[in-house]
């Protein structure tokens, strides 16, 4: 203290006094600065918590947004079973274009008409096709994207709740903290040197304690967050199989029903088999010269504690990606459905889970040759992604599976449809015309397609693959989802009309998957007007292609080959056409270039598809036309007949027992019947 001080200058001289004074103003100055910088660093670390608890916000709104618009099949479940079976397909109609039409409409005049400015309290002036919401929009907080999510699915309901919203003041905080700090070591009291260190000593740990106790909670926090988006994301994709099977048992023949349920939940059991012995390793191993992956077979580098204290193990990522796997390999079912053997089946769902879907991963999303993330590293482990193999190329852009998941899909599922040839009768065998062979059971295919327009949220929202610093992200990838499913649904009805002359209730549906295809390698990197326009020429893609294999022969019965091939390479192509350089870094790829404006990026995804493609169909076709000349493909004429559910699962899946007599017995007599050749005549009757 000041007293200590005077007493030394019997001993000092005045200059030595001044001197030490100066010492230790200068000292406390200094650790007055270490402490605002402690501070600074506790009230950083405190911000970042609550911005992940912002993210946490957002998918809590983006679930349930996801759970209310879930209530859209339960309306037509409902409504379908209430009225008179001659006007079912009409009421699911009308539910699908509800929430579509809601959609489009709302995006561009309800939302502002109910959230706007103020006119008089009476309406919204403001907003409109959500002018004001934007990338960046919340300067650090929420964009707001999630807030028209919810909003619209309220309004597919035809019902409106306004949501609150929650803003933490994290700079005011952080400013208190700080002067606080400060004011503590800058009052004139003076103090020896060993007690201005004592006392920063004491602060410094203080803080230090804070510092690392804010630090590991929000660790902690964040791992928690993440791993739980991505297992609800991951639950939500493994639904979507129980939306491919409703589908796929009502748009075929009630006679085989049970066996297409049968293929549809082996093909999610052995993916996740197959998965997690070979697949996962082959499609995130390091990298075999950009080709395939090697390593971590049957996941023996994901256990407890893998990730170390406090990090994720990496269990949530396998879950993940076996969910997108079963997919993939499902969508083939729909291709070669009412006609394979079962047998032959199975063979082709193991290849596709251990090989040929995880070398396609490996290149779009490990560290393949194509890839936007760690594309053929150098010696230095710098990612090199084609064309200039360097940060101003950004490689491959398919931020949730159009190409990896869909094409592969649907190409696999064409390769087989050929190697199957048609159902019997689907084509005239003089005329060629295609025989009609409608759905069984639309209420089911309604379903089906409300199950995986829900299912594809988690499909599209949780490839961020994290919440944690990507709340907003996630929240915009739905509302562009949305708007281009609805597009589509709105296109591919009026081309119904156009092109059939009535309202086909499976074209309409078969448009909301295609526009949910285009749009699921795009969603990330493109705004909402880019959306509407890939959901309107999505489903005009897959039209075209309907049409086309018709006019080829090829019979595709759940036509997955043109919702999922064709719309799957289009979405490749939506990249290259609609992306942005300012989306694409919001998105958070790791490349800053203008690889977009430049039109570079359309000739990545141009050599994306084609690679997809090609590997696709031949290795697909080698496996589908080595089965035929080896253990044989497609089921006998006389089980093609009486249907897959009695000849190969021993009971028909709507057990009418009159009906299956019915069907054997005509069968058995077809199979007694003499052979006459084709266009003989009978033999003349003997004269009188």
């Amino acid at each position: 203290d000041p007293l200590s001080l005077k007493t030394m200058a019997t001993t000092y001289t005045a200059a030595q006094v001044d001197a030490k004074m100066a010492e230790a103003n200068g000292r406390i100055a200094a650790l007055e600065l270490e402490q605002i910088a402690h501070a600074e660093a506790l009230a950083e670390e405190t911000a970042a918590r609550e911005a992940l608890a912002g993210d946490a916000d957002m998918m809590w709104i983006v679930v349930c947004g996801a759970l209310v618009f879930f209530m859209q099949a339960g309306f037509g479940m409902l409504e379908a079973g209430a009225v008179s079976r001659k006007n079912v397909q009409n009421i699911l109609f009308k539910n699908f274009l509800d929430a579509s039409g809601a959609a489009v409409f709302f995006w561009l005049l309800g939302y502002g008409f109910a959230y706007g400015e103020t006119a008089g309290g009476f309406i919204g002036t403001s907003n409109f096709g959500l002018t004001e919401v934007y990338n960046g929009a919340g300067d650090g907080g929420s964009d707001n994207w999630h807030g028209w999510f919810f909003q619209w699915a309220f309004a597919g309901a035809a019902a409106t709740i306004a949501s609150g919203s929650v803003a933490n003041s994290f700079e005011r905080y952080a400013r208190s903290t700080k002067d606080s700090s400060v004011g503590a070591m800058s009052s004139d009291t003076m103090y020896t040197s060993a007690q201005v260190e004592a006392k920063m000593d004491a602060l410094k740990e203080e803080l230090m304690g804070k510092i690392e106790e804010e630090s590991a909670a929000r660790s902690a926090l964040t791992v928690d967050v993440d791993n739980g988006w991505i297992v609800i994301c991951g639950a939500l994709v493994f639904f979507m199989q129980i939306g491919f099977g409703m589908l796929e048992a009502g748009a075929i023949a009630r006679k085989n029903v049970q066996n297409i349920l049968f293929k549809n939940f082996l093909d999610a059991s052995g993916a996740a088999i197959c998965f997690w012995l070979l697949g996962f390793g082959f499609a995130y191993g390091d990298t075999v010269g950009g080709f395939i992956g090697d390593g971590n077979y049957a996941i023996r580098d994901i256990y407890n504690g893998a990730g170390g204290e406090g990090g994720g193990d990496g269990w949530q990522g396998w879950f993940f990606q076996w969910a997108f796997t079963g997919a993939a390999a499902t969508i083939v079912a729909g291709s070669v459905a009412e006609r394979c053997k079962i047998e032959a089946y199975f063979v082709y769902s193991i290849f596709v889970s251990t090989f040929i879907y995880p070398v396609v991963v490996h290149w779009v999303w490990g560290s393949g040759y194509l890839s936007a993330w760690g594309a053929m590293p150098d010696e230095n482990g710098d990612a090199r992604p084609i064309l200039q193999y360097n940060s101003n190329s950004n490689g491959v852009i398919d931020f949730a599976g159009s190409g990896v998941v869909h094409m592969v899909g649907g190409v696999s599922g064409l390769m087989g449809a050929i190697a199957l040839g048609p159902r019997k009768g689907r084509f005239d065998p003089i005329t060629g015309s295609v025989n009609a062979m409608p759905a069984h059971n639309q209420a089911l295919c309604a379903l089906g397609t409300g199950i995986l327009w829900f299912g594809w949220y988690g499909f599209n929202c949780g490839s961020t693959l994290a919440i944690g610093g990507y709340g907003n992200l996630a929240a915009k990838v739905a509302v562009n989802t949305t708007i281009s499913a609805a597009a589509a649904v709105i296109t591919g009805t009026l081309l119904s009309k156009f092109t059939e002359g009535h309202w086909d209730l499976s074209l309409a549906m078969n448009s909301i998957l295609a526009g949910l295809v285009g749009i699921t390698a795009p969603c990330s990197v493109v705004n909402p007007w880019h959306a509407l326009l890939i959901g309107i020429s999505s489903a005009i893609v897959y039209v075209i292609f309907h049409y086309i294999l018709l006019k080829a022969k090829i019979d595709d019965p759940l036509d997955a080959a043109a919702v999922h091939g064709a719309t799957g390479g289009w979405g490749l192509l939506c990249v290259g056409i609609f992306c942005t350089d300012v989306n694409v870094q919001y998105a958070q790829y790791p490349n800053v270039n203008n690889a977009c404006g430049s039109g570079e990026q359309f000739g990545v995804q141009f050599i994306g598809l084609i690679a997809i493609l090609v590997w696709t169909a031949a290795t697909a076709g080698i496996v589908f036309f080595g089965i035929r000349a080896t253990m044989g493909l497609r089921i006998s004429d006389e089980a093609e007949e009486v249907g897959m559910d009695i000849s190969e699962h021993g009971g028909d899946g709507f057990a009418d027992a009159d009906e299956i007599k019915a069907r054997q017995a005509a069968s058995a007599a077809r199979a007694l019947a003499p052979v006459q050749e084709p266009y003989s005549q009978p033999a003349p009757a003997p004269a009188p």
